[in-house]
């Protein structure tokens, strides 16, 4: 009987020590979906994401400044009318900035980001195949036709233009009577400015008069989007994220079974615990600072693939992929770092427990107390009853507690 209860006993340590590696081994990587799939999929932390690195990095402001004041763009405003090209010609780049910025405000760059990001994550969870994303121009057409916007671009054109020379001047009061479509590019002097920005501010508003009210850019989308990929899309990301909810259930039963095969006491409790968490934690931050070199040598590769072909599109993904992987492996580090200190600290814990209980008094009396064999072979009665087995001091405290009655989590 003793020999089939020690081999059973030898199986479960096995067995509990295969089940701690496979814990070990699947908590991080539950920890990291998580973590994944918490940053992925949140509308605060994407929008506050690109808002980092599109909108307040300056990113998004110096694209699309680039893109407005490039040649072409610039020849197709010169059809309205106005040579635009030679018009914009004499602006430096501080002065193309502040432009941008009073025709694409902060706050609305802002708004329309958080709008996008809700408008995605929603289609993705809904049974639609065209997602309702748009963009909403209202304000910067308000803004252009009865703010302040067409006349602070209209005077700072005005104001990157050299001195009119006498013959200039002649043509610029021609301009501003009616004699000529196209002024002179060169600045006067007051009141004939005032007039000519006046003028360039009424160009400004012809021009935002055709802005649209919105854009809706899912219906562009979904013109170029197949409804069966698009369905099979979205199953791909919900069943992803259904995974990664349920990732922690596989290392918690893995934990159960290690508690129900070797725990009997809350010392074994806590120091099965403590190793459990400890490792796994390190384990975490191993592959944090692994996959931390691994994501930036692979954002990296994308953005040089894609650099040749769309700069921009490069450029916008590099700042995207590099922001989510940060904020995905900085958490999950975190997590990381918590669990090895809380394993750590259990495991600690436990040892002391069973260490102090080891050497505890009251052991020390009984051992104490205990009478040698040859006192009680000469006590003078002749008792010749052998002397009790040696007994190991951590079994002897096992069964000294063994008829107690259970506590805590085995009441």
């Amino acid at each position: 009987m003793n020999e089939q209860q020690g081999c059973l006993g030898k199986i479960a340590r096995v067995t509990a020590a295969t089940l701690l590696i496979l814990t070990i081994l699947t908590m991080p990587l539950a920890s990291l979906m998580r973590s994944a799939e918490g940053e992925l999929f949140s509308s605060d932390t994407l929008s506050n994401l690109f808002e980092a690195r599109l909108i307040s990095s300056g990113f998004i402001r110096n694209l699309v400044t680039t893109t407005i004041f490039q040649r072409e763009a610039l020849e197709d405003l010169s059809q309205e009318g106005v040579d635009f090209t030679e018009a914009f010609a004499y602006l430096g780049d501080e002065e193309r900035q502040e432009i941008v910025d009073r025709l694409l405000p902060n706050d609305w760059l802002t708004a329309q980001v958080e709008i996008l990001v809700a408008g995605t994550l929603d289609w993705l969870e809904n049974d639609k195949v065209q997602p309702d994303l748009r963009l909403d121009l209202s304000p910067l057409r308000d803004n252009m036709l009865r703010g302040g916007a067409a006349a602070s671009m209209a005077e700072i054109t005005v104001d990157s233009w050299p001195e009119c020379s006498d013959t200039e001047l002649g043509a610029m009061l021609a301009y501003v009577g009616g004699e000529l479509d196209q002024p002179p590019f060169c600045e006067p002097p007051d009141p004939l400015r005032y007039e000519l920005i006046d003028q360039a501010t009424l160009v400004f508003r012809t021009l935002a008069e055709g802005i649209p009210m919105e854009i809706r850019l899912g219906e562009e989308l979904a013109r170029n989007l197949n409804p069966a990929r698009a369905e099979a899309f979205k199953n791909t990301i919900s069943g992803i994220r259904r995974l990664a909810d349920a990732s922690m259930l596989l290392p918690w039963t893995f934990l159960g079974l290690i508690m129900a095969l070797v725990v009997r006491s809350w010392i074994q409790l806590l120091r099965w615990w403590g190793a459990t968490f400890g490792l796994s934690g390190v384990f975490g931050l191993m592959a944090a600072f692994r996959l931390s070199n691994e994501m930036e040598e692979r954002v990296a590769a994308i953005v040089l693939d894609l650099r040749n072909s769309s700069p921009e599109l490069s450029g916008l993904l590099g700042e995207v992929l590099d922001g989510l992987s940060s904020r995905i492996l900085e958490g999950f580090a975190l997590k990381s770092l918590l669990l090895a200190l809380f394993g750590g600290g259990t495991f600690v814990v436990g040892w002391l427990l069973h260490r102090g209980l080891r050497f505890s008094p009251k052991r020390k009396r009984t051992a104490t107390n205990r009478k040698p064999d040859d006192e009680e072979g000469s006590n003078g009665k002749g008792s010749l009853t052998p002397s009790p087995p040696a007994v190991d001091p951590l079994s002897a405290v096992q069964n000294e507690h063994e008829d107690d009655p259970p506590t805590g989590m085995y009441a």
